[in-house]
């Protein structure tokens, strides 16, 4: 192998892992951009500090991670049945109201989260804000789970193995309306 070819396969990974970079960076910035030019010329230096733990903000919000992993789950679900006769078993529109509503609930843990902040309060008051917060992530964590179960059905259901996708809509459609009543 000559240096050149060496030089290009080496410049190659590096573009591979400067794409990775940029692609896993939600808001496009300079620090991602630095980040990018940075994997692509040391790539196996910087390629486990880039692509490691999100610090910050949401790092410490576990909502963030259900929220992100439940349009993760219904994205593939949306694809697993596109262009097939399954295709009206989920909905663009079934899909963003399913989404709507898991912002809602994130939107809700943000505010539950700014009142714990913001004053303590009453024993009695940050203990019932504290019970709403647990139960709108396990809603989330329960939430996450379906539409998981929900890709996986669809895909299997896409190649002739799939049973319990109607019963898993339905249920989905259930825990969201409860979600939204309470």
């Amino acid at each position: 192998m000559t240096a050149g070819s060496l030089l290009a396969a080496y410049l190659s990974a590096g573009l591979i892992a400067a794409a990775l970079v940029l692609l896993r960076s939600e808001p496009r910035s300079w620090t991602s951009l630095g980040s990018a030019a940075t994997a692509l010329v040391v790539w196996p230096l910087w390629l486990p500090f880039a692509l490691g733990p999100v610090r910050g903000r949401d790092a410490e919000r576990p909502e963030r991670d259900a929220e992100r992993s439940i349009a993760l789950a219904i994205e593939r679900a949306r694809a697993a049945v596109r262009s097939t006769e399954l295709e009206g078993t989920l909905t663009a529109r079934d899909a963003e109201a399913i989404l709507r509503a898991v912002r809602r609930i994130g939107r809700r843990l943000d505010a539950i989260e700014a009142e714990l902040a913001a004053s303590p309060g009453p024993a009695r008051r940050v203990t019932r804000l504290q019970a709403l917060r647990n139960a709108d992530l396990a809603a989330l964590d329960e939430l996450k789970e379906l539409a998981e179960l929900l890709a996986t059905e669809l895909t299997l259901a896409r190649h002739g193995r799939g049973d319990g996708v109607e019963a898993l809509i339905v249920e989905l459609t259930a825990r969201l309306e409860a979600l939204h009543s309470s």
